[in-house]
Parts: structure tokens; C-alpha cells; sequence
């Protein structure tokens, strides 16, 4: 081998020698790059499925009526009365009370209150229309009383106090307007004059305690 072909290839071997050298300075001199920590990551729990409990369907336990109709029947079995009874006291009347005519057409309707009259009273006439309105107290007729005429005028107003007659009683002709008679009761007893009128709201006739009194002799 010739003398310059032994200096290049002693050049190339020194070049190539060098290069590795500074190849292996730079690696160990950076070092390997380091990777990142890793993220900690709570370990999630996984939900426990509940258990469905069955719940046992209880048996629909249908409750007692409270209260029971009744009804009452004509001999000639229509129906006369309807009302209503405690389902455990069936002796004992509460709520409301409606008695019939044969014919069917309601007659008259008040309410109990266990087993004592209470609050409003109407009666009808058989052609419906209303023959008396009041009411009751504690079992008694209180308040003002309307009666009328089977036209619908008004035939009688008065009043009563715990069940006796108290103040002005008046009778009306079948017009409903002009006074037939007039009287006024205290404690359930005629007290003072008796006026009769006619037709045309005259007064025709009085009449006292003393001729009561003898009218009764």
C-alpha cells in the first residue's frame, strides 16, 4: 500500500473516531430524557346496584261506611222517608232527613245533627211549590217561619224563640199582601189585641184579652 493512500485511511479512521467520541460526550452529557411522572387517578369505586326489595302488596282492606240510608214506606209500600244512621250507632239519626209524598214528589227535608233536628226546614205542596221554611235549634224551632198560599204567595209569618211562639204573628190572603189577621204572642201566649182586617186592608174587627176570655166561658 502506498504511503498516502496509509495517511487517508489513518485521516478517515481518525475523523470517523472523533465524531463517535463527541456523539458519546453529548448522550452522556444530556442523559436520556426522563418521562413525565404519571397522574394519580383515584381508583373510582364502582356503585353497588341495591338490592330491589320487594316490598308485599298489602291486601286493599275496603272501609266501613260511615253512615247507612234508610228508608221508610207507606203501607201501600211507597217510598215516605229517607234519612240516614251511623253504620256503628244505628239507632242515632245525622244528616239530612227528606220525607215523600205518595206520589213520589218530596214533601219535606230537614237535618239531624246525632239524632236531633238541627238547621233548616222546608215543606212543599204536591205541586212543588214551598208551603213552609224555618229551622232548628237544638232540636227546636227558632227563628223567623214563612208559610204560603199552594199559589206561592205568602200566607203566615211569625217567629219562635227556643220552640215557643214569640212576637208578631200575621196572616195574609191569598194575595200575600194584605193582612188578614195580626196578633202578637209573648212567651207562647196571645198578648194584646186580635186585628182582623178585610180584603182591602181595612180593620173591621178587634178583639181583647177579655173577649177571648169569654169567648172561651
Amino acid at each position: 500500500m502506498e504511503e498516502n493512500d496509509k495517511k487517508i485511511m489513518i485521516g478517515v479512521g481518525v475523523g470517523v473516531g472523533v465524531i463517535v467520541l463527541i456523539a458519546l460526550i453529548m448522550f452522556f452529557s444530556c442523559g436520556k430524557s426522563k418521562p413525565p411522572p404519571p397522574v394519580y387517578k383515584k381508583p373510582v369505586k364502582v356503585a353497588e346496584k341495591k338490592k330491589e326489595v320487594k316490598k308485599e302488596e298489602k291486601p286493599v282492606v275496603e272501609k266501613e261506611p260511615e253512615f247507612i240510608e234508610k228508608k221508610e214506606f207507606y203501607p201501600t209500600s211507597e217510598l215516605k222517608a229517607r234519612y240516614y244512621v251511623y253504620a256503628s250507632k244505628p239507632d242515632i239519626r245525622h244528616k239530612e232527613y227528606t220525607g215523600y209524598y205518595k206520589s213520589g214528589e218530596k214533601k219535606l227535608e230537614y237535618v239531624y245533627k246525632d239524632n236531633v233536628k238541627e238547621g233548616p226546614l222546608t215543606f212543599w205542596y204536591k205541586n212543588k211549590k214551598t208551603a213552609m221554611t224555618g229551622a232548628f235549634k237544638n232540636g227546636k224551632r227558632d227563628g223567623e217561619f214563612k208559610e204560603y198560599h199552594e199559589n206561592g204567595k205568602l200566607k203566615l209569618t211569625y217567629k219562635y224563640n227556643n220552640g215557643v211562639l214569640e212576637g208578631v204573628w200575621t196572616e195574609y190572603y191569598s194575595d200575600g199582601k194584605t193582612k188578614k189577621i195580626e196578633k202578637n204572642y209573648v212567651d207562647g201566649k196571645v198578648v194584646g189585641p186580635v186585628k182582623y182586617y178585610d180584603r182591602k186592608g181595612k180593620l173591621k174587627k178587634t178583639s181583647s184579652d177579655d173577649d177571648r176570655k169569654e169567648s172561651v166561658k
